[in-house]
């Protein structure tokens, strides 16, 4: 039976009441017959005992005297007795000795089963046996027939009124139930039909009027609360999809129509409305390309029932191009056919993140790499330096190879400047830093940046005073400021443009870093912002991920070591940097840089050209064999006695064997076995009072904080002259 086959409540209802009323009155007349057919028996069994109690005591004396004719005499009074239909009295021999019959009853036939005392009700008779006895002797049997179909007589008309009743009492019963049910559906369909409204208009904010106090009311109250809840939940899920920018969708295959949450709405960069797009205007916003895959990946999943699963990008109608990922399962419903539901989710921050991620982590490679070089052509730059450096001061002033010398140091001084720049890049670049105020900076660099920029571009200014200081290095901090303004200066057109230089500050709390500085493990906190725009031909997604790559440049001439470096300067000074660029709209460059009030001393340069005392030993601790043997020359030239190790292990045997007089000693950094951090603190053990000067082809700051409970006299970092040892030593000797 389907639904719309069973009875309605109100049928019920009427049906459930007229049930029980005829239960009753059914059981009521079976009860009354009961009882009536009951009383009847009992009122005849009495009378028939009580009338043979009476024959018993006068047909005693008839039968003991043998005077049957007084017996029948005295049991024709029996005609009085409507219900006495036969009687007989039988003598002790089992003899007829007298009876009575009425008008018109058949012969009298005792059964054969009577018993000799005692009642037997066969079809509408009642028979009743009494002895007759005198003291023990028993003289006989009293044997009486009642006649009980007035009983029938009785019922019928019992029945014929109970019938009369029934119609009635079913009929008053019909009215009530019908009353009754009306009372107790109609609030019920009232319910109903409101429910059916806000089905259909789903705005569960609707309450139903409460019209009674009763269990109907009570049951208005909990729609009313089931409503109010139900639109809690909705607005805490509504909630939830707009901060986690995820929508839920459904789409109908009969009608190829779709049904999309608010949410979803957004995500696709369109106003909500009542009706979605359909399946043309839909397939607009979708990329042709990311278009087919999707709709493949809906074929795969209809055919082989799996869950479907797929990022697209959207072509960005309602704003800038965004991703999202769809999921979805199909469904088949009773009533619609068969659906494809699921959620579609905003990727766009987890796209940018991982985007981010991927390129901080090349770049970390690259750094590794860039510094690894760096650090071992400092090596043999220092190695050369040196040897020039002994050279110079062996040829007298009138030698022409002073000249080539003189040229060497400077092909020199270019090579160093291009492993500071690697250095830079991969964060180890050196460093003095502190507190500096940006925007002053750029103000000094007004000159210089006039001068090096292009004439067909045109500077312009909007900086901040009263900006809060940073801790930098200030030759790093303007080279950042130098590469940013030329690299936008020759992005300009022929036509010519215009390079904005901005300063600002600006707060980063967390979900600023992870959606736009993703990658670049910045805290969150104050900065100080350095922006660099220009209006020139711009560059492309592909171009804007390889910007940073050492060696690669988008110039006819070039290293491509400038943004490089710049990005490893930004890093080493905890900063990020963001870039937005469109071909044909220009290039904007954001640094920032961590605002601090901390401001450091300064410290004053020692003057080296005072002479010091040129005697004791030297310990060089150097495990590259050109530098160290350099070294040797440098130091044995200015007087010095010198002692060699290869490495950590051989520094601490050497301070050992010369306990107590050794001068000096020149420790490398980065050393195999035991580098120059552990040597330290064995030689600070053996002698702490002992003068080291570290040297590295990376910056102090490297190791600043594994040395911070060290006491280490200097630091030089290679490749460096030998006017820069000359003045360290004087720093430490003196």
């Amino acid at each position: 039976m389907s639904l719309r086959d069973q009875p309605s409540l109100r049928q019920k209802l009427i049906q459930v009441i007229m049930a029980s009323v005829g239960l009753a009155l059914f059981l009521a007349l079976v009860t009354f017959l009961a009882l009536e057919t009951h009383n009847y028996q009992a009122s005849s069994q009495h009378e028939l005992e009580t009338l043979a109690g009476v024959l018993v005591e006068g047909t005693r004396a008839t039968i003991q005297s043998g005077h049957s004719q007084e017996a029948e005499r005295l049991l024709s009074a029996l005609k009085a007795q409507k219900r006495i239909v036969t009687a007989a009295i039988i003598d002790r021999s089992g003899h007829t000795f007298a009876t009575y019959r009425r008008d018109g009853s058949p012969e009298i036939q005792i059964p054969a089963d009577l018993p000799a005392d005692g009642f037997r009700m066969k079809h509408n008779a009642m028979m009743l046996t009494k002895p007759i006895a005198h003291g023990s002797e028993n003289l006989g049997t009293l044997y009486l027939q009642a006649d009980l179909r007035e009983l029938d007589a009785r019922v019928q008309w019992v029945l014929v009124g109970a019938l009369l009743l029934t119609l009635v009492i079913g009929g008053m019963t019909l009215l009530f139930a019908t009353r009754l049910s009306r009372i107790v559906t109609t609030p019920i369909l009232h319910l109903a039909a409101a429910a059916r409204r806000i089905a259909a208009s789903q705005n569960i904010n609707e309450c139903v009027v409460r019209e009674s106090q009763d269990e109907v009311g009570i049951l208005v109250d909990a729609f009313n609360a089931m409503l109010h809840q139900l639109g809690e939940r909705q607005s805490r899920l509504e909630e939830s999809q707009r901060l986690a920018h995820l929508g839920n969708w459904t789409f109908t295959l009969s009608r190829s129509s779709f049904d999309w949450s608010e949410e979803t709405f957004h995500i696709f960069g369109l106003d909500p409305a009542p009706t979605p797009p359909d399946l043309r205007a839909f397939r607009n916003l979708i990329l042709p390309e990311d278009f087919r895959g999707l709709k493949k990946a809906i074929l795969r999943t209809r055919k082989g029932g799996r869950t479907l699963s797929s990022d697209f990008k959207l072509t960005g109608q309602g704003g800038t191009p965004r991703w999202v990922h769809v999921t979805g399962t199909w469904h088949a419903d009773p009533a619609k056919g068969t659906m494809l539901r699921g959620t579609v989710m905003d990727i766009t921050e987890r796209k940018q993140s991982e985007a981010a991620l991927l390129q901080g982590q090349k770049l970390e490679s690259l750094g590794v790499l860039a510094g690894g070089i760096a650090h071992d052509f400092n090596n043999l730059l220092g190695a050369l330096r040196g040897n020039l450096d002994l050279a110079r001061t062996e040829l007298p002033e009138s030698s022409r190879v002073k000249t080539y010398v003189a040229k060497s140091e400077k092909i020199i001084e270019r090579a160093a400047n291009l492993t500071r720049q690697l250095l830079a890049y991969s964060g180890k670049g050196q460093f003095q830093v502190k507190p500096m105020d940006l925007s002053q900076q750029v103000k000094e660099m007004g000159n210089l940046l006039s001068v090096s920029v292009s004439k067909k571009a045109s500077l312009n200014y909007q900086i901040r005073e009263g900006l809060p200081a940073i801790i930098g290095d200030t030759s790093q901090i303007q080279q950042v400021i130098m590469n940013l303004v030329i690299n936008a200066s020759e992005a300009l057109s022929d036509q010519g443009g215009y390079v904005r230089i901005s300063t600002d500050s600006e707060f980063l709390d967390e979900s600023e870093l992870r959606r736009v500085y993703a990658g670049q493990e910045l805290a969150a906190g104050p900065y100080v912002a350095l922006e660099v725009q220009d209006n020139g031909h711009g560059m492309d997604s592909r171009t804007i991920e390889r910007i940073f790559d050492p060696f690669f440049t988008t110039k006819f001439h070039g290293r491509g070591l400038g943004l490089a470096a710049m990005l490893g300067i930004v890093k080493s000074h905890k900063g990020g940097i963001k870039v937005h660029s469109e071909v044909g709209h220009g290039t904007t460059f954001k640094v920032l840089f961590p605002s601090s009030s901390i401001f450091l001393e300064t410290t004053h340069a020692v003057d080296p050209s005072t002479e010091f005392s040129r005697m004791g030993k030297i310990l060089i601790v150097e495990d590259e064999p050109d530098i160290r043997f350099a070294a040797a020359d440098i130091f044995e030239h200015m007087g010095f006695e010198v002692v060699l190790a290869a490495d950590g292990y051989e520094g601490v045997e050497r301070v050992k064997d010369h306990r107590g007089t050794i001068r000096m000693v020149l420790l490398d950094l980065t050393m195999p076995r035991m580098n120059g951090v552990e040597c330290l603190r064995a030689l600070r053990e053996i002698d702490p009072l002992v003068p080291v000067l570290m040297t590295s082809g990376f910056s102090e700051s490297e190791f600043t904080k594994e040395l911070s409970d060290l006491w280490v006299s200097g630091f030089l970092q290679k490749p460096y002259s030998l006017a820069s040892l000359k003045a360290k030593m004087k720093e430490i000797l003196d």
